[in-house]
């Protein structure tokens, strides 16, 4: 089958990357022909949004920099070069220009693909419903895998959840991240769906260490810390741990306006060869799990808590979670002891989901 992946557009995030890259690997080990919508860069406009921002800047509305497009793309080019070498990208002008003569299938998600504030005008949409592919001319049977709210309310008004229930009642099968998307779908357009696990988890932690040749052997006496939103609080909880465990710190969130984003592979050996992984990030967590590391985990209320929450639950891992330093008193915290036997009745029941799913479109 010749498989299209919806999920959000791929800049200069390792996670919203490699969940990507992991979804579009696990579908071509099942013998897929798998292509990743991107979002075709219309640099025309960049001068005109540039000299707006410059106008606000003299006016002393606007305090960033009025080329942030062009210092995010250089600043992010390890990671552009990870999806070009390892992505199979197929650019779009927008939703509507998608064909329904060239692919069997389309995929929606995962990442936060349907969250409100995230849809408007990112796939060129003129309506909030036209990110589920609430599409009259798109005639390409669709599942979603994982697809995320990012938050815990409904978002939208009494128009746009009628046109998200006509789109999303022609779905195949639809699948959410979180517990909370799976309860609003019931009791926003009466949908059953099912909860899967971020494709990422479902590749073992070696096929991550093959693929990208990871040495597993270094000791780095690392305090890795992978922080989204930077406050002193997370600092002195990083430097705490630092201090009690003897380790360095490591950080991994480089200001994208101001450094270079070190590679995928740099960044996933960082968190494989760690002692202890800080993160405030969903992906951080996730592959602290992958490699079996001690976590302290910052739960991120700006980024969609509830997901964090379907995570804490699923995998046990309350007690890695920290709120303060004085969250930190007595504990080591090392993953759950049954964690493997969390991911794997997880990964079987996600992958029952995709290939389930997958069959029907083939009967």
């Amino acid at each position: 089958m010749k498989i299209g992946i919806l999920t959000l557009p791929l800049h200069t995030n390792y996670g919203g990357i490699l969940q990507a890259w992991a979804l579009q690997t696990v579908l071509e080990r099942m013998g897929n022909q798998v292509e990743v919508f991107g979002l075709k860069e219309e640099s025309a406009i960049r001068p005109i949004l540039w000299s707006k921002r410059l106008v606000l800047k003299i006016l002393g509305r606007y305090k960033g920099p009025c080329c942030i497009e062009y210092i995010k793309k250089s600043n992010g080019v390890n990671l552009k070069r990870f999806v070009a070498d390892n992505i199979h990208t197929r650019e779009i002008k927008g939703l509507n220009f998608l064909c329904s003569e060239e692919y069997d299938l389309i995929i929606v998600g995962s990442d936060q693909i349907w969250r409100k504030d995230y849809i408007r005008g990112l796939w060129k949409c003129t309506d909030y419903s036209d990110a589920f592919l609430n599409l009259e001319a798109l005639q390409i049977p669709r599942i979603s895998y994982a697809a995320s709210f990012g938050l815990g309310d409904w978002q939208f008004d009494k128009e746009t959840t009628r046109k998200i229930k006509k789109a999303l009642d022609s779905y195949i099968a639809i699948s959410v991240r979180e517990n909370s998307a799976k309860e609003e779908l019931w009791d926003q357009l009466n949908l059953e769906v099912q909860n899967v696990i971020d494709p990422t988890l479902l590749l073992n932690s070696s096929l991550y260490i093959n693929k990208f040749d990871i040495d597993t052997n270094k000791k780095s006496n690392n305090l890795v810390s992978y922080i989204l939103d930077d406050c002193s609080e997370k600092r002195e909880i990083i430097e705490i741990l630092c201090s009690k465990n003897k380790l360095k710190n490591k950080e991994l969130n480089r200001d994208i306006l101001k450094d270079k984003k070190i590679p995928v592979k740099d960044w996933l050996t960082s968190i494989a060869n760690a002692e202890i992984i800080v993160t405030d990030s969903y992906h951080g967590c996730i592959f602290s799990i992958i490699f079996r590391k001690r976590l302290v985990f910052i739960k991120n209320m700006s980024r969609g808590n509830t997901r964090f929450d379907t995570l804490i639950d699923w995998f046990g891992i309350d007690n890695n979670c920290v709120s303060s330093k004085e969250d930190l008193l007595n504990k080591d915290f090392a993953l759950p002891t049954d964690i493997d036997v969390r991911l794997d009745k997880l990964m079987k029941e996600s992958m029952s989901f995709l290939n389930n799913s997958i069959a029907k479109i083939k009967e």
